[in-house]
This record gives C-alpha cells, structure tokens and sequence, in this order.
C-alpha cells in the first residue's frame, strides 16, 4: 500500500501539476498539499471526501485510491485523456456550471457558440475553427 505522499506525488507527476495546481484542482491550500507531501507538518490523510472526488474528477484517479490507497487505481474514463485545465470563464462560477445537468451544460455551451458566431458576424470574421462535440467528463468506477 503506497503512502498519500506516494499517490500525491504521482498525480502530480502524472498531468505535469506543482503543488500549487493540485491545491486549485482540490480546493485546498497549497499548504494542505504541502502537508500531504510530507514538507513541514505532514499528515497521513485527506480530511474530505469531496476533496478527493474533486482529484478523481480532473485525473482519472478513483478517490478511494487517492484518500485511502485502497481499491482500483484508475477509473474506466470515458473523457478525452488530457490534464485539467484552468476553468477560461473568470466570470462564470465554474461550480455553478457543473452543478447543472449535462444536457444543461450542452445548452449553455450552444448559447455561447451562438453569441461568439454573432460577434464574429457582426466583425466579419467567420470562424475558420469546426465545431467539436462538447467533452463528457463522466467517471464510471471499474
């Protein structure tokens, strides 16, 4: 069974994050992250489930994995294979964006598509970039 510093260490190293991209991604300080790496007052556990499902979510990880070191290391992920990224809407709350219903997100990703293409209009630009199928960020267990 590996150690939390171990399994931190690797989802670190496995999409490329330093201490303060995992803290983003988790919700956490940097801080916390550094205590789950073992610098300065370490601790052995992560004190919140949500924080682990949170680490799932942007990896690919099983948060049971992550938490505990217990089970299947990785997800049967039905996701494009690329690191998290940083959310690109500063003024929309991207927790209010997940919480609605996928066919909900579909339609407001629709709605900004349409309001892009009228500005691109209105400037006499049209898109040269095709349309790409919104990416499904939907985690089943194995």
């Amino acid at each position: 069974m590996s150690t939390l510093q171990e399994r931190i260490r690797e989802l670190m190293d496995a999409n490329g994050w330093t201490v303060a991209d995992v803290a983003r991604v988790a919700e956490v300080t940097p801080s916390a992250v550094s205590q789950w790496l073992g610098n300065g007052k370490s601790t052995h556990r992560i004190a919140s489930i949500s924080t682990a499902v949170r680490l799932q979510n942007a990896t690919g990880y099983s948060a049971l994995w992550i938490a505990e070191g217990e089970g299947e290391k990785r997800l049967n992920i039905l996701m494009a294979q690329e690191p998290a990224k940083p959310w690109p809407l500063p003024i929309v709350d991207e927790q209010r964006y997940l919480n609605l219903p996928i066919s909900q997100q579909f339609a407001a990703q629709a709605a900004m598509l349409q309001k892009i293409e009228e500005a691109e209009s209105q400037l006499g630009k049209a898109s040269q970039t095709p349309l790409a199928a919104p990416q499904s960020t939907f985690l089943t267990g194995t």
